[in-house]
């Protein structure tokens, strides 16, 4: 049993512990910051019956900048429902929802399943690997099928 609830200030110090173990040194400079102006609704923890918090959404200007889930629960539908609260928030604010994942397959795969959509893809100096955007619009009445096969994406699937 979970339960699941926005993020207040009281819930800093778990956050930024669990954060510590699930992103690696480059992005611990960015917590704070990130932390400080996210958005409150859309700003999700999730703990166990305990009150162990066990993963965590932080949302700033309708981008999901993290995503956290304790490695010892990953995999038991965790990340799932963040994400599918994070849609239905969404849906009911009538408002996208964008990421830039890391360039993992298995995670855009994830994103996708999930219902977000490839929305754009920039060809990077660094090592070859493009940049690439995700979008979750609930009211979006594209193709979606277009967008990611198009343009030499479909490799990256």
């Amino acid at each position: 049993m979970y339960i699941l609830r926005s993020l207040s200030s009281i819930d800093y110090k778990d956050v930024r512990l669990l954060f510590s173990f699930v992103f690696d040194q480059c992005e611990q400079r960015y917590f704070t910051g990130v932390w400080s102006h996210r958005e409150r609704e859309r700003s999700l923890g999730i703990y166990t019956a305990a009150k162990e918090l066990v993963g965590f959404t932080i949302v700033k200007d309708a981008k999901l900048h993290y995503i956290g889930v304790d490695p010892l629960y990953q995999s038991n539908g965790v990340g799932s429902r963040l994400i599918d609260e994070l849609k239905k928030i969404s849906c009911s604010k009538g408002s996208n929802l964008c990421l830039t994942p890391v360039n993992n397959t298995k995670l855009i795969q994830w994103y996708l399943r999930k219902g977000f959509y490839i929305s754009r893809v920039i060809s990077s100096s660094e090592k070859g690997v493009p940049y690439i955007t995700m979008n979750y619009t609930p009211y979006n009445l594209r193709n979606k099928m277009s967008i990611y096969t198009n343009g030499g994406v479909s490799h990256l699937l």
